[in-house]
């Protein structure tokens, strides 16, 4: 390992330590702090993103997943599940409290 990437772990691992322990409450989150601040997750409805999805949440449903299957259903084509949509709508919570 380079000692610029030893380096940078090490800086890591100070910050982290140093963060240890620590109580963070709703009154305390900003979110203008660029630690809270995020761009949406996703900014598409895709049929690659319907997939990264559903392998990520163990959902096998063939809707989400089987063109051939989804084409017979009462929708006509793949759909994406209703909880995908939090990937799109991280940013519409409260003011003031952290999403989650």
């Amino acid at each position: 390992m380079c000692a610029e990437k030893a380096s940078l772990i090490e800086e890591f691992a100070e910050e982290m330590k140093s963060q240890m322990g620590q109580v963070v409450t709703y009154q305390d989150f900003d979110a203008s702090k660029p630690d809270y601040r995020q761009e949406y997750f996703n900014t598409e409805v895709t049929r690659d993103t319907i997939k990264h999805f559903v392998d990520g949440t163990g959902d096998i449903n063939p809707l989400y997943r089987d063109r051939e299957y989804a084409k017979k259903t009462k929708y006509g084509c793949l759909t994406a599940p209703p909880s995908f949509l939090e990937t799109i709508n991280y940013a519409q919570h409260p003011q003031g409290v952290p999403p989650g």
